[in-house]
């Protein structure tokens, strides 16, 4: 009989993303490069154009709607299959990632705090940032509240997927946050470096959340899941969050 405990990385790894999920994820990417081929080809400078992965209402920006839109959906449909609703609540984090991007929603709820309030904006952050800033605060607080509830009363199955969700998301942010950094440092040359690093900058939170979309595929797929993400992380850190599972 097989002992999981003794079942190598690479099996867990293979278990989390099976090989549908991993042709799902390979399909994803290879829309991800597609999007940016026609970037580079129609002039990564234009940002008016539709063609451009940063542009409203672009072709890319349309793209990465329909992920996080395909995102919450496969969280909706593990929650039916669990038969529990916690899971949904998780929908909602990229449910509000999909609005904010389609309709600004922060943009627009920052100037109406600003219109209504009068703000003392610390460290010379201008109004207008202040407001956004206070508006994601409060929106992350109204989505947040309802998961962490959740988590609180969830299954071992439910706590360690949640913690493989936010783990995906610190990548992409993380991510999106270094090449941000590094193509401050590119952004004014003509160069190869300065097409990778902008491109990887308007572009990086598309490939994150292709992986996202597979994992969950994976998830929504599988018959058994008995491997998460957080178990890779040390076994002591683990242990201090999640209870074994008797």
């Amino acid at each position: 009989m097989h002992n999981t405990k003794e079942s190598s990385l690479k099996d867990k790894l293979q278990f989390i993303f099976d090989r549908n999920s991993v042709i799902f994820l390979v399909m994803l990417l290879l829309a991800d490069v597609f999007y940016f081929g026609i970037h580079v080809a129609a002039g990564y400078g234009q940002q008016k154009s539709i063609y451009h992965l940063a542009s409203d209402g672009g072709l890319a920006e349309f793209y990465k709607y329909l992920k996080y839109i395909w995102i919450s959906l496969l969280i909706i449909y593990i929650s039916v299959k669990k038969r529990s609703f916690s899971y949904v609540t998780l929908s909602f984090i990229f449910l509000y990632m999909f609005l904010d991007d389609a309709l600004m929603l922060h943009e627009h709820g920052g100037n109406l705090l600003n219109s209504t309030f009068t703000f003392i904006p610390p460290y010379e952050i201008g109004h207008r940032d202040f407001g956004e800033l206070i508006f994601l605060a409060l929106m992350l607080l109204m989505i947040l509240i309802p998961v962490y509830l959740t988590y609180r009363k969830g299954s071992p199955y439910f706590r360690k997927f949640c913690a493989d969700i936010f783990i995906l998301l610190a990548l992409m942010l993380a991510g999106v946050f270094c090449m941000d950094s590094l193509s401050k440092f590119f952004e004014k040359g003509d160069g190869i470096l300065t097409l990778i690093f902008t491109s990887a900058r308007d572009g990086g939170d598309m490939v994150f959340s292709s992986v996202i979309n597979a994992y969950l595929y994976a998830r929504a797929t599988s018959k058994d899941q008995n491997y998460f993400l957080v178990d890779f992380i040390p076994l002591i850190f683990r242990r201090r969050i999640f209870k074994d599972e008797g």
